[in-house]
């Protein structure tokens, strides 16, 4: 990845919160994933997801092209990363495209789906951690064995898990 300026790293975490927010709500996933994406790929903090600001504003700040190349294929991680992308986040997706300048260079559809299928294997990883997560609450529960702290040790063990997975597969925007 290009090296981005501190402003070019904030725009770009905002820009990858408002496609994570585009469809009304920021679940759990699009918010670790933001957060993973600022810890490794931009040595940054996330912003908060109630935090305000002035997506056009953002979108300007990210001015060199490795940072609008990079902002773009993280947003289209962040969009695809649950399966689906709804209809507002391709409408962000393609405002991104546009501002950027990338009408020429992408297929909005073809970047979409690069991404559905590069998080094909992840998401399924995710979906296994939270079934083990289950299964091992209800086989506690079932034995009468589950104290509060082993639970608070299984959840703990989920969300690292769950991060762990998350960086693996958006570990190409890094390299991007």
């Amino acid at each position: 990845m290009g090296v981005m300026d501190a402003a070019e790293s904030r725009a770009c975490l905002r820009i990858l919160l408002a496609v994570a927010r585009a469809d009304g709500k920021v679940d759990t996933d699009e918010a670790r994933a933001v957060e993973v994406l600022a810890q490794h790929a931009f040595g940054a903090e996330a912003p908060h997801k109630a935090e305000v600001f002035d997506l056009e504003a953002e979108i300007a700040a990210v001015r060199s092209p490795a940072a609008r190349h990079t902002t773009f294929e993280a947003a289209l991680a962040i969009a695809e990363l649950d399966g689906k992308c709804t209809p507002d986040e391709h409408r962000l997706l393609g405002r991104l495209q546009h501002a950027f300048g990338f009408d020429a260079d992408h297929e909005l559809d073809a970047d979409e789906g690069k991404w559905v299928n590069a998080l094909k294997k992840p998401r399924k990883a995710l979906e296994k951690a939270t079934a083990d997560f289950l299964h091992a609450v209800s086989a506690a529960q079932d034995q009468g064995d589950l104290t509060e702290p082993q639970y608070e040790k299984l959840v703990a063990d989920l969300r690292a898990r769950r991060t762990a997975l998350l960086e693996q597969a958006l570990a190409a925007v890094a390299d991007a």
